[in-house]
């Protein structure tokens, strides 16, 4: 953290910390009626009930087949549900590994991502009117396809935000749809202690900004909110449009926090109006600031004209900077708003420039200078007088919106706020004899795997032995007897903790070994080994580590010499694994379902898609250099701790560790 001179946050679900069994369900609400009373959809639509914890982050809807996906961090889809009705393995499977759609990866045109808790109500009620069309309940649906349906509902939720009918049941009541939290003011306070600067960056625009803000760390709501939150920060800047914020060029207004009217500004710079003879010395950003940390811009020099006290760039050069800007849209848009500069650009001397109590007081004198709507990535770079991205923390809740775009467009360091960890840590703390009981039943499976593989390729060059061969079937048969019950011993301490034959502990383990070594003898016994190899490697394990004379190692699978009986006797020790390999298999795959199913009935672990991790925890991993359950969880840690990553480890690796 030493080398971050600026932290950052959204507001909505990052600062602000919606109720989803109440905020969602009048966000469900708003577009049930949107859709009945404005896109004519059936009345049967208005009576559709709520389940507010029935969907989950992470998902990706498929608008053209009418399915919800969660899928894994290779793109594969390992969940998928049509309506309410989960598909089966093979028809998941034929749909989603069909090459033209795979190709797609998941683009704009054919699916949505549920990155945000916002998504919830829109992604549920998508699933009931898809159960609707289905069963054909009403003529309307049949002339809507699935992508119409989901377009139609993508209107009325949009809608329900932008024409404030949402915004204004909250902000009557923001108690039943929002919950305070004490530490908020606490971790805002520290990190300004630290010399840092601290800043707003939100969607929503300022009147809705107000309501949540003034609730959320005053407890403030009606006629009692007031401006006094502004003093936590140093920049607001509302109605940003993440994500493209951090990729398109977009006005900057000043916003008016007493009417909300917006104020022209010149790259940040305020425009005088023709009817106005001079703007008055406050409107005039980061002036006062600029002069007490005795900074190149921003300087006010008087009570001439605008033109007179904005000095653009630094003062060698104020004579030309005008003209400059004027004729080089590129260099003006570039330098952003060095001339109306909120903070002083930073020292070249010093990575980490941060500001001293004095200046900070008289930077925040007059919280109307700190309010703006728009722009882009680069006025608030200029605005905070950050240098490079690096410079900059912040936190949001979108993965794509907030931390994605952020990251790898702008360079910003990123905290992604993940509300549901909470629960996973819980549940993982108490899932740990699961998980290792899971990672077990694995390792036998991947043992099964190799004696099987090995036995296939000793047997290769034998043709099935006829049904009536005489003679005893030898050693191999009570192999296969002791094999089978090595392994249904082993699967009951694993999974149900009952010790039948002690599991791979002790006498069991030694047994295997034993087993293994008489199928090695059986398969691999050889009239004679090759030329090229010493007689005195005696096992396969020795062959494999000794290697032959030239180097190279002993084959796999020397050629045999066994009887009729042997071989029909392996043949049957091969069918009895095969069969207990299908059994381990079915066992792993319900324990792991099981283990899934602690974490949410229908759609699992967050972070997890079966063993694999699911595409929001690969996004997480690239682009997030921290998460947390809660944003007041900085409230508890060091504005100046060092975070270190953990080693990363490939699959070899972790087979060493």
């Amino acid at each position: 953290m030493r080398d971050i001179t600026a932290v950052g946050f959204d507001m909505d679900y990052t600062l602000a910390q919606y109720l989803p069994q109440s905020f969602e369900q009048r966000a469900y609400y708003e577009a049930q009626q949107r859709l009945v009373h404005r896109f004519g959809y059936p009345a049967e639509v208005a009576d559709l009930k709520f389940q507010w914890d029935y969907m989950t982050k992470g998902l990706i809807v498929d608008k053209v087949l009418g399915n919800v996906l969660k899928v894994d961090r290779h793109n594969y889809v390992k969940v998928a549900y049509h309506g309410f009705r989960e598909l089966p393995s093979e028809e998941r499977k034929r749909i989603y590994r069909d090459t033209q759609r795979s190709s797609e990866v998941f683009s704009e045109a054919s699916y949505a991502m549920v990155d945000t808790l916002f998504s919830l109500a829109e992604s549920f009620l998508f699933m009931q009117l898809v159960e609707m069309k289905d069963r054909k309940a009403h003529p309307f649906f049949e002339k809507k396809c699935y992508r119409d349906m989901y377009m139609d509902l993508r209107v009325s939720v949009d809608m329900g935000h932008r024409d404030g009918s949402l915004k204004r049941v909250v902000a009557a009541d923001p108690g039943r749809y929002m919950h305070p939290d004490p530490h908020l003011k606490d971790m805002l306070e520290s990190f300004r202690r630290s010399g840092r600067r601290v800043f707003l960056a939100t969607n929503s625009l300022w009147d809705y900004t107000n309501v949540v803000m003034n609730f959320m760390l005053y407890g403030k709501s009606g006629s009692s909110r007031d401006h006094s939150w502004l003093s936590l920060f140093d920049l607001v800047l509302v109605g940003c449009s993440k994500p493209g914020f951090f990729q398109h060029r977009a006005p900057l207004y000043k916003v008016d926090i007493d009417t909300g009217l917006l104020r022209n500004t010149d790259n940040g710079a305020p425009v005088t109006p023709i009817d106005v003879d001079d703007i008055p010395t406050q409107t005039l950003a980061g002036g006062s600031l600029a002069a007490a940390e005795g900074g190149e811009c921003g300087a006010v020099q008087g009570f001439g004209s605008a033109s007179d006290r904005i000095i653009l760039g630094n003062n060698s050069s104020s004579s030309n900077s005008s003209n400059n800007n004027s004729n080089n849209n590129k260099n003006s848009y570039a330098s952003g708003l060095s001339g109306m500069s909120v903070w002083p650009q930073a020292q070249k001397s010093s990575s980490h420039h941060r500001l001293s109590e004095p200046a900070r007081a008289s930077a925040i004198a007059d919280p109307r200078d700190r309010v703006f709507q728009g722009g882009c990535f680069i006025d608030l770079h200029n605005l905070l007088g950050v240098k490079s991205g690096s410079e900059i923390l912040y936190a949001g809740d979108h993965i794509y919106g907030d931390i994605v775009k952020s990251k790898r467009a702008v360079g910003w360091r990123t905290m992604l706020v993940v509300p549901e960890l909470e629960l996973e840590l819980d549940l993982l703390a108490k899932s740990r004899h699961t998980i290792a009981s899971l990672s077990r039943i694995r390792r036998a499976r991947d043992e099964l795997d190799d004696k099987i593989q090995r036995l296939r390729r000793g047997l290769a060059d034998y043709s099935d032995p006829s049904d009536n061969v005489e003679g005893d079937e030898a050693t191999p048969a009570a192999v296969a007897e002791s094999v089978s019950k090595w392994l249904l011993d082993d699967l009951n301490v694993l999974v149900e903790g009952k010790a039948g034959g002690g599991g791979r502990e002790g006498s069991n383990r030694e047994s295997d070994q034993s087993c293994f070594s008489i199928i090695e003898q059986a398969v691999l016994r050889t009239s004679s080994p090759p030329a090229s190899t010493s007689s005195t490697h005696s096992s396969y394990r020795e062959r494999e580590q000794q290697g032959g004379e030239g180097g190279g190692s002993y084959p796999l699978i020397a050629p045999p010499s066994l009887t009729p009986a042997e071989v029909k006797s392996l043949r049957s020790l091969l069918k009895r694994l095969e069969a207990e390999r299908a059994q381990v298999k079915a066992v792993q795959s319900r324990e792991l379902r099981q283990h899934h199913m602690r974490f949410h009935p229908v759609w699992g672990q967050v972070m997890k898609t079966g063993y694999q991790n699911s595409r929001l925890a690969h996004q997480v991993e690239r682009y997030a250099c921290l998460y947390t359950s809660h944003i007041a969880n900085l409230a508890f840690i060091s504005p100046d701790r060092s975070f270190a990553g953990r080693m990363d480890y490939l699959a070899h690796e972790l087979e060493q560790i």
